[in-house]
């Protein structure tokens, strides 16, 4: 527990102690170094810990190229390929996906208004739940933290490179094809139909490339295997403040500014009954809707008077907190996380790489 409370207490400060409109160079950095050492040189943490072991192993037992790159999606199938050059494995792996998952995630704070609080309010869900057991989903969504950070600048062409990108980490990446284009100058029937017809198109590649059957049996099924402790609480942490656009109509503006931001929130709404039926796929597909979750905790402050902000802000780390202790412990899937152990504090004879 000790190691988890240390971890969010680092976060904590940054906004106890720093300027809560701007986040410095030098404290930017500092949550990428504790991001990628906490997260990416764990070991044995994690749900998917044995998953990915697996994995690797495939890759680096095949004999050809295509029966490395055909183990997962390319991009982290070439990820692990690399990984078994470096003798490293599964360790190496970790360490550059944790990297760019860090990267994108407080180049992704920095744009919101307390860069500090967005950060702290990843930390209990997205960092310690997602980016320490979902590898390939986390990868993606850091492609997509990069492009969100300067998405209104971005063309339609640089976002779908972007999407691209991001789906051969994980193919579900392809979700963000509807937000892509949504801001394209037609007429609102067109673009729904737009919206439905890309909807549509991405079934029928996932279906092509076998993922469609694998979700059906993963999250869509009623075996013990596919339900996900927790899922109602996941999809509550992004539809919860995608509610607040309700809450607080009247401050719309700045919770939710006009753009993705709001996109994301109206998303998230529009998969509500999907989740009351499949909470589980529908609670994996929310991930990628959390960067406005994110963008909503660090707005708070701006809603009240500048005297009360800063019992906002201490509220928001109390909360913050009392998730994390939440979810430690009384989360079934919160038993892979104990005990917490790191690549540095190791023998060499205690790795478990993957490799053959």
């Amino acid at each position: 527990m000790f190691p988890y409370l240390g971890f969010i207490s680092l976060f904590a400060m940054l906004v106890l102690f720093g300027r809560r409109e701007r986040m410095s160079v030098m404290a930017a950095a500092l949550a990428v170094v504790a991001i990628t050492i906490f997260v990416g040189l764990r070991h044995n943490v994690g749900m998917d810990w044995n998953n990915y072991l697996w994995m690797t192993n495939r890759v680096d037992v095949a004999s050809t190229i295509g029966g490395k790159l055909g183990v997962t999606e390319p991009g982290y199938a070439f990820l692990l390929w690399i990984s078994t050059w470096t003798g490293l494995g599964i360790y190496f792996t970790n360490f550059v996906a944790a990297l760019l998952f860090a990267l994108g995630l407080v180049r992704f704070a920095r744009t919101c208004p307390s860069p500090t609080l967005a950060l702290l309010s990843a930390i209990p869900f997205l960092v310690l739940v997602i980016a320490m057991s979902a590898n390939r989903q986390a990868v993606a969504l850091s492609v997509m933290l990069l492009a969100l950070a300067r998405w209104p600048a971005m063309s339609l062409k640089g976002r779908l490179v972007a999407v691209g990108i991001a789906a051969t980490f994980h193919y579900s990446a392809i979700i963000y094809v509807i937000f892509a284009a949504w801001d394209v100058r037609v007429r609102q029937e067109f673009r729904l139909v737009g919206a439905a017809v890309i909807s549509l198109a991405a079934i029928f590649l996932l279906d092509s490339l076998g993922r469609v059957d694998y979700a059906t049996e993963a999250y869509m099924s009623g075996d013990e295997y596919a339900q996900t402790s927790g899922s109602i609480l996941q999809m509550a942490l992004t539809v919860g403040p995608a509610l607040l656009l309700l809450l607080f109509w009247r401050k719309r503006d700045l919770l939710f500014p006009q753009g993705v931001v709001r996109q994301l929130a109206l998303f998230a709404f529009a998969l509500l009954p999907v989740g009351l039926l499949y909470p589980v796929l529908t609670a994996r597909v929310l991930i990628y809707t959390f960067p406005m979750a994110m963008y909503v905790w660090s707005s708070l402050p701006q809603i009240v008077m500048p005297r009360s902000r800063v019992f906002v802000s201490l509220a928001t780390v109390a909360v913050m907190f009392a998730q994390m202790l939440l979810w430690l412990n009384f989360s079934p899937n919160a038993r892979a996380h104990f005990p917490y152990q790191n690549f540095l504090g190791i023998e060499a004879w205690e790795w478990e790489t993957g490799l053959s």
